[in-house]
């Protein structure tokens, strides 16, 4: 690169390589001017295949680091839209290391006040509920998960999408339910907030009896017969309480809470179900989160059940 006085070319290239380093392999126009690294000497750079252009003033230094990787695409989405961008929502979760989620584009957001640019394939979002403050440690500039998990939800397209972001992370021990609690109170007006927020109530286990309560709500309301709640069966292990039963139909149903899907307590569910199952009724399993987003293919399976067991409601 351009020799200057006091340094030599070399020095100035190591210089580029330490910061790309830091940076999977990507530097910016500004940062390699700030290295006193003028166009004309960047343009021979990449004219000896020495810097890759990926668009929006940001270059790959092939020694470095390899184009495939995805720490690359997630350097590339911050330093592409502004200085004080970072990962946000599903992205950033991703980056923190959750899995069983697939990110159709990088998601990065910005203050209000940041004037960002727009790079093609990258979704930006301009807030003022969020800033650089609530990006987690140093390197990659990324929400913590708590914040993650929360921007998520509130950028999500659907409420099933909402509810995965605010269950995912606290399930993969991300963070931890009364963090993200705290994070969605903090956050006012926030699209689906009630709705939200009952379903981080139901990740830190805040009521039992919510669940039960949902679902006789909910049975109400399509019309079925109210139930027991905490009916009592015997099994080798003792007492086996039932979140909802119909004795004169022979079906019981067991409101699965977000926890019951944790290590574990799956173990005990399958055997309090299986014991009951082998004495006289039937159990329907209803995860409490899909009370939540899409209550009704389990309601219309309930009424099955009740009808298959002599209800002619």
């Amino acid at each position: 690169m351009t020799v200057m006085a006091t340094r030599s070319r070399q020095d100035r290239r190591e210089e580029v390589h330490r910061l790309a380093r830091r940076q999977a392999g990507l530097v910016t126009t500004a940062q390699l001017c700030a290295l006193g690294v003028t166009w004309a000497a960047r343009c021979a750079e990449v004219a000896a295949g020495r810097l890759v252009p990926l668009g929006d003033e940001v270059d790959l230094v092939p020694a470095v680091h390899d184009l495939g990787d995805p720490l690359v695409t997630m350097w590339s989405a911050v330093l592409r839209t502004s200085p004080s961008a970072a990962l946000g929502g599903s992205t950033a979760l991703l980056s923190a290391g959750l899995t069983g989620w697939v990110d159709d584009v990088p998601h990065v957001y910005v203050p209000k006040s940041a004037d960002p640019r727009k790079p093609p394939g990258v979704r930006v979002h301009e807030t003022r509920r969020w800033s650089l403050e609530h990006a987690a440690g140093t390197g990659l500039p990324r929400a913590g998960p708590h914040v993650a998990a929360v921007q998520g939800a509130a950028w999500a397209g659907s409420l099933r999408q909402a509810a995965l972001m605010l269950v995912m992370p606290v399930q993969q021990r991300l963070c931890t339910g009364e963090q993200v609690r705290a994070e969605l109170l903090r956050c006012r007006r926030l699209p689906r907030g009630r709705r939200l927020r009952q379903i981080v109530d139901d990740v830190v286990d805040g009521a039992h009896s919510l669940g039960e309560l949902d679902l006789a709500a909910l049975g109400r309301d399509h019309g079925l017969p109210e139930p027991e709640r905490q009916s009592v069966a015997r099994g080798p292990r003792g007492r086996i309480y039932l979140d909802a039963r119909w004795p004169e139909y022979r079906l019981a149903v067991e409101v699965d809470g977000i926890h019951h899907t944790w290590a574990g307590v799956a173990v005990d569910d399958a055997l309090r179900q299986n014991e009951v199952t082998l004495g006289r009724d039937r159990v329907l399993l209803i995860p409490l989160l899909a009370l939540r987003v899409d209550p009704d293919p389990f309601l219309l399976q309930l009424a099955r059940g009740l009808r298959a067991g002599g209800w002619r409601g």
